[in-house]
């Protein structure tokens, strides 16, 4: 057996096998005939009564001979030139080419990378037709490359392939395909013609045309008349759940120059529609259709031919090409009215047996959708028997004067008949939608031809030979592969069907690749089946008979394939059946869930595998649907497997993934925050697999994912389009004071087809760092500015794939000035009864730029200092120190902005209980803090002491209180504090303040800085400050008035001086004052009564006048006073009387 090439291309073997079926249609003989000569032009030349006679035309020009595909080849000339074939070789060369043609319409076709359109509007007698010329381009990197091209709903007029090749063409349900044979660059024109009907909707005319989806598409269209303006356009494409329509300017649509038109993109299907004028306009059913299905029985005796013919359009009188014999007959199908006409069509049959044109008449009042026309043609056939039966000819069935024929041709006959066809362009074998049973033999063709126009062609649809197989045993095999973790376990269901034969035993050579050989059989049926020794790549199998039968029987071998560890892809061979025709020989192969299989399947060349394959189609699941993971492929072969090739791998869905990175750089620490929008237009797969870092700790996700190994997830979305998913991470930061390039890890879908990945990086103000990218993939974007964030990111990037990511990060000297946002703060103070002071310090936070926040702490503070967020506690992380003191980092919730927290922070510092001394109270810092309202302080000093304030940084809040007989002032009510700090409103400033614990001092300051209160005993306060003010009392009697008034000046002003530099003091010794002021007050008023006393017992002594002496006018003889009066010298009575001299 010669050895064949397996490595022939698609292209070439097709052209081989159709050269070979060709020569052999007109050649090929039953067994025991005379061979044929090849036939001679009959019209130029004699017919040679010898067999060996030299066939040749006259002009020496080589002979055309026409072939079934309606194509012509030509023959070199040469004496004794023959071929003689067998019926069964004849059949299989046939077979072969039923087989290249069903490959070539597998093979899954490209889109090209442009398609330009342009059209212009042509009026084909009373019909408005869209003449249209498409230009596509595109690269091919291998041959025998095929090409989609759309041009659905149109009707091909030329084609030409780089210039002047014509291209070979293909149709389909999604319009032409063209298949290339070498590799390159290529232009492909074709010329088509669509019907201009009226829309349905709209009073408009237009037409429709498919489109294969290149990503540059233009259309070009020249103005359809004078009066139309604009054009609508109506496109589609394949993630489109509604057509876009756009109105365009017939200016704009037409092509100028090196100008292409309106671009489209990658649309699937183009409406052009616009308002023509009244005249235009017409209905849907003015364009004339014709639907032809012909059916075809063939037996022994005859060939009955039966057309049925439904016409549509508004002609009354239809002319129909049918054989002058056949019985035409029109019976009406629907009524359009109760009052319709009831007289039948008018059937006139032809004149000319050469010219077979019927005419049909419709009755007034009807239209041509109520009725259908029906032909039937029946010729007598020769009984078959050892000699082939002539070729029949079918039609010719066609409708004059119609835009379009569609319909199909179904030929049927007995069972195990081979069919020999010659037929036109217009028809195209396909594929029985289901599969005939086996008492029948039949083949399907499409019908599509473009205008008939008025002259009939008397040609018949096609041609048919048909006979029966001669005796045989036909096996049909089916393969069903399941892989397993090492190997692949092989089925193979072998039905065995003699035909016009009986059968004994048959031979099965099993590839010996299969190990673990077992066989399965009716026991009733097959006697055993014993397997030989290995003879090369084969191992015999004996199947033998219990007896010899003319019935079906079937046999199971079972075997499997090992594979490598981590194989992806393995060969697996199939049996040989020696001396038995294989056919219609089906393998499935399937995977385990989570895993995706592809194939290819390679049938026999002569006792070689072929050097061809054909791509095996996914199982569509129960819903009739294919599913997303294709863990099932299938195949069939008429002509049987000789092996398959299979590969696997994990399911990659054709997911897109777009995700929003946020990457949060802190002190110790990087938060990252992922969130992934999944979108497939097939739906989202079950389970979707991530990767990430392992060191990530405190991962949150929603939904929740599961863990399957270190670094590895999945994720089951729901059964839709899209999803969303979120994560949460965090990952070390060491500790470096210098430059330090980090990679970040970050999460990524392992079966994301494409992804889009932005990133934005934060930087925690409280950090100080500067951070830029370190890592090739990722691109640097403009800053954007988010709703939702107070401040800018460091950085933002993007990536349009999975790229490392590295950041450079670098200490910087200064210390960003907001992390934080404080509302207000109180901070309560006290000693405790060994001695210490007590701290709680309250924080109201609105807003804060990082998830943590590092508190300052004064270095002498107690071993267990306790913070709590909203009243549950949380823990101080040390994180160094600074300023004397120790700093703590306190996590804040994720809710900045949605609502305000309270920090709460707890400690105590050492301290003394006396009432004398001074103490220096230190409030918590919070580093990068703003603080938008105040921060009030609480100090409670031990009772009996009198707390002075001496601190030029805080404001006291003074409140008044009966301290015993004494108004002394006192500090706002805790009430009111708590009630400031929780709703803001500010404390009652009227009214006296009732007693409190201990004494109170409040204070007010604008940041939370050192407080510093002094303490005296209060009695003694009282003492001396009563003293001081008894003296100066006293001492202001003392002294004249301008010394009195020069005394009150200075103390005055000293005094006022003190209370406006420290008011808090100057209440307390005001307070302490109180009782010297009443005993100096007391004492005034005691001396000023004992005054007033006095010089009332002087104004009432005996002869004390106020009256004023009269003036003296001369000498007064005063008379003696009485011997008994005494007067006192210098006194203001009667003045005594002067001595006599004696």
């Amino acid at each position: 057996m010669p050895t064949r090439n397996r490595h022939r291309s698609l292209a070439g073997a097709f052209a081989l096998a159709a050269l070979v079926a060709g020569t052999v249609t007109l050649s090929a003989q039953p067994p025991g005939a005379e061979p044929l000569k090849k036939p001679a032009d009959t019209s130029k030349t004699e017919k040679s009564d010898k067999p060996d006679s030299k066939v040749e035309k006259p002009d020496g020009k080589p002979l055309a001979v026409k072939l079934p595909d309606g194509t012509f080849l030509w023959f070199g000339s040469g004496e004794g030139e023959r071929v003689t074939l067998s019926p069964q070789e004849y059949q299989k060369l046939l077979d072969r080419v039923d087989q290249l043609k069903k490959e070539l319409a597998a093979r899954k076709p490209t889109a090209p990378s442009g398609c330009a359109v342009r059209g212009r509007v042509e009026k084909r007698g009373e019909q408005l037709v869209a003449a249209l010329k498409l230009t596509y381009t595109f690269r091919t990197t291998q041959a025998n490359a095929a090409i989609a091209l759309g041009g659905r709903k149109a009707f091909l007029v030329g084609a030409a392939l780089d210039g002047s090749k014509l291209p070979v063409l293909d149709t389909g349900d999604d319009g032409f395909t063209v298949l290339v044979e070498a590799a390159g660059d290529h232009t492909l024109v074709l010329d088509t013609e669509a019907p201009v009907t009226a829309r349905v909707t709209k009073a408009e005319i237009g037409f429709d045309l498919g489109l294969p989806r290149a990503p540059i598409t233009t259309f070009a269209l020249d103005p359809p008349g004078g009066d139309v303006k604009r054009v609508t356009l109506v496109t589609k494409t394949p993630d489109q759940i509604q057509p876009r329509r756009a109105t365009v300017d017939v200016k704009q649509l037409a092509a100028k120059g090196s100008e292409a038109g309106v671009a489209l993109g990658a649309v699937e299907s183009l409406e052009v529609s616009w308002e023509p004028p009244a005249a235009v306009a017409q209905p849907v059913d003015q364009v004339q259709n014709a639907d032809i299905d012909v059916t075809v029985l063939l037996t022994d005796g005859f060939v009955e031919s039966t057309a049925k013919i439904k016409v549509r359009g508004p002609a009354r009188e239809w002319k129909l090409v049918a054989p002058a014999s056949a019985d035409v007959s029109v019976d009406r199908v629907a009524v359009v009215s109760d009052t319709g006409p009831t007289q039948q069509p008018v059937v006139s049959k032809p004149g000319d047996p050469n010219k077979p044109v019927w005419k049909i008449e419709l009755p007034a009042g009807s239209v041509a959708v109520d009725w259908i026309i029906t032909a039937v043609m029946r010729q007598a056939r020769p009984k078959t028997g050892t000699t082939k039966a002539p070729a029949s000819p079918i039609g010719p069935f066609a409708v004059l004067d119609v835009f379009k024929q569609t319909g199909t041709v179904n030929v049927k006959s007995g069972p195990h008949t081979r069919f020999v066809f010659k037929h036109g362009p217009d028809l195209r074998r396909v594929e029985l939608p289901i599969a005939p049973d086996d008492d029948v033999s039949a083949a399907l063709f499409r019908l599509t031809t473009g205008p008939t126009g008025a002259t009939p062609v008397n040609a018949p649809l096609l041609t048919v030979e048909a006979w029966p197989v001669e005796g045989a045993v036909r096996v049909r095999p089916v393969y069903k592969l399941e892989l397993t973790e090492t190997s692949w376990k092989v089925r193979a269901e072998i039905a065995v069907k003699p035909i016009r034969t009986e059968v004994d035993a048959i031979t099965i050579n099993v590839p010996a690749e299969w190990r673990g050989l077992e066989s399965e059989f009716d026991p009733e049926t097959v006697q055993s089946a014993s397997p030989g020794k290995v003879e090369g790549a084969w191992v015999p199998v004996t199947v033998r008979l219990a007896n010899a039968t003319k019935l079906p029987f079937n046999v199971v071998l079972a075997g499997t394939i090992a594979v490598p560890p981590g194989g992806r892809e393995v060969a697996v061979p199939f049996p040989r059946y020696p001396k038995a025709v294989e056919r219609d020989a089906v393998v499935t192969a399937t995977v385990y869930e989570g895993w995706e299989v592809r194939g290819a399947g390679r049938g026999w060349e002569g006792d070689q595998p072929a050097g061809w394959s054909s791509p095996l189609t996914a199982v569509v699941s129960a819903d009739g649907k294919t599913p997303k993971a294709v863990t099932a492929v299938t195949g069939r072969s008429e002509l049987g497997f000789a092996r398959v090739a299979l590969n696997w791998q994990p399911y990659r869905p054709d997911v897109a993934v777009t995700t929003k990175t946020d990457v949060t750089v802190g002190e110790r620490q990087i938060t990252v925050k992922q969130e992934f929008h999944l979108r497939s237009g097939d739906g989202l797969p079950k389970v979707v697999r991530l990767h990430g870092p392992a060191e990530a700790f405190g991962l949150r996700a929603t939904p929740a994912l599961d863990s399957v190994s270190p670094g590895a997830w999945t994720y089951s979305p729901p059964d839709t389009k899209e999803a969303t998913l979120s994560l949460s991470f965090a990952l070390p930061l060491p500790a470096q004071d210098g430059p330090l390039t980090l990679p970040i890890g970050l999460f990524w879908l392992a079966d994301a087809a494409r992804t889009e990945t932005n990133v934005r990086v934060w930087v925690n103000a409280v950090t100080g760092r500067t951070v830029s990218a370190a890592a090739p993939g990722w691109r640097e974007l403009p800053t954007e500015i988010l709703p939702d964030r107070d401040t800018l990111p460091a950085l933002t990037l993007t990536a349009s794939a999975e790229h490392p990511l590295a950041l450079e990060l670098r200490r910087t000297t200064t210390e960003s000035a907001v992390a934080v946002w404080v509302d207000r703060a109180l901070v309560e103070a006290g000693a405790t009864e060994d001695g210490a002071v007590s701290y709680r310090a309250r924080f109201r936070l609105s807003r804060w730029l990082a998830p943590a926040i590092e508190v300052w702490l004064p270095g002498a503070i107690g071993p267990n200092p306790v913070a709590r967020i909203d009243g549950t506690g949380t823990a101080l992380v040390p994180a160094g120190e600074a300023d004397g003191g120790r700093r703590f980092r306190v996590s804040l919730p994720d809710v900045s902005g949605a609502r305000a927290v309270v920090l709460e922070v707890q400690y105590t510092l050492p301290g003394s209980r006396s009432v004398l001394g001074e103490t220096e109270y230190q409030p918590p810092r919070i580093f990068s803090a703003a603080h938008s309202g105040p921060v009030r302080w609480l100090v409670t000093e031990a009772s009996g002491s009198a707390p002075l304030l001496f601190s030029d940084r805080a404001r006291p809040e003074l409140r008044w209180r009966w301290r015993g007989p004494v108004l002394a002032p006192t500090a706002v009510p805790r009430s009111d504090l708590e009630r400031w700090f929780n709703s803001g409103g500010e404390p009652d400033a009227v009214g006296l303040t009732p007693n409190q614990e201990g004494e109170p001092l409040a204070a007010r300051q604008n940041a939370p800085g050192t407080l510093r209160v002094a303490r005296v005993p209060w009695v003694a306060l009282v003492i001396v400050s009563s003293l001081g003010v008894f003296l100066v009392a006293i001492l202001l009697t003392w002294v004249n008035t301008v010394a009195a008034g020069l005394v009150v000046t200075l103390l005055g002003g000293a005094f006022g001086v003190a209370a406006v530099l420290y008011p808090q003091p100057a209440a307390q010794v005001v307070a302490a004052g109180q009782p010297g002021l009443v005993v100096a007050l007391l004492a005034l008023g005691v001396q000023m009564v004992v005054r007033w006393e006095i010089r009332r017992r002087v104004r009432n002594l005996p002869g004390f006048t106020r009256a004023a002496p009269e003036p003296a006018t001369g000498t007064i003889a005063y008379p003696a006073p009485a011997a008994s009066v005494r007067v006192r010298p210098g006194s203001t009575g009667t003045p005594a009387p002067t001595g006599s001299g004696s």
